[in-house]
């Protein structure tokens, strides 16, 4: 259990943190590559990282979730 654990907290970390890099970074550096549409560009590449980091969180908030019921029922 212990593994599955660090394992989902890596995962959705990885998740959160790259939906973010790409909102805050790529986004913004692909609009401004000549000869692409921004709005497309920018459209599809915040669709998606916005679902990386709703994923993201909601594998956390699941890794959370069953820790804290574990800890209540005295398991180890």
């Amino acid at each position: 259990m212990e593994h599955l654990f660090w394992h989902f907290l890596r995962v959705g970390s990885l998740l959160v943190i790259g939906g973010l890099v790409t909102l805050v970074l790529v986004i913004p550096f692909a609009s401004k590559i000549p000869g692409r549409t921004t709005t497309r560009t920018e459209f599809f590449s915040a669709r998606a990282a916005y679902w990386c980091v709703i994923a993201g969180l909601a594998i956390l908030m699941v890794m959370s979730t069953g820790l804290a019921v574990r800890t209540a029922l005295g398991g180890k």
